[in-house]
């Protein structure tokens, strides 16, 4: 892991999990990281922190790893927003409407969007990767995270 990039691990519930985290993100009020796959409750093949419900894991698995995340970052679940990824070109802003789009179940995500962004505070971003990298973008001056 290069200096750019730090390593936090965070006693939960089901034993510690641990996130990557950007070293020019310590500036600023936010939390911004890539999580690793240990520390949840989803069973093999998912083992152990799976946070996406389009993979076949168990719906009560994902609800209850994205409520350890959750409480990690002093929010509650159902303000985790997300959009159902199809690699394309669609922004979407969440506005307080859409806060909690996806949050207990892929059928909720935002359809057909590839990026989220907001200036709402405690508004958790969720982005799923597996072949493509993940983007995190930061505006102090308006209070936007995308």
């Amino acid at each position: 892991m290069s200096q750019s990039v730090k390593r936090i691990d965070v006693k939960g519930p089901y034993g510690t999990w641990s996130y990557e985290s950007p070293s020019w993100i310590d500036r600023f009020p936010i939390v911004m990281g890539d999580t690793y796959r240990h520390g949840g409750v989803s069973k093999a093949p998912y083992e152990s922190l799976n946070l996406a419900f389009h993979v076949g894991d168990e719906a009560q698995s994902v609800r209850e790893n994205r409520a350890i995340i959750a409480k990690y970052l002093g929010v509650e679940p159902n303000r985790i927003s997300c959009g159902n990824q199809v690699h394309g070109l669609k922004a979407v802003e969440i506005t307080e409407d859409l806060v909690g789009a996806g949050a207990f179940g892929e059928d909720t995500a935002i359809d057909d969007c590839d990026a989220v962004f907001t200036n709402l505070p405690h508004v958790p971003l969720f982005l799923f990767t597996a072949d493509c990298v993940g983007v995190g973008i930061y505006d102090a001056k308006h209070h936007a995270i995308a």
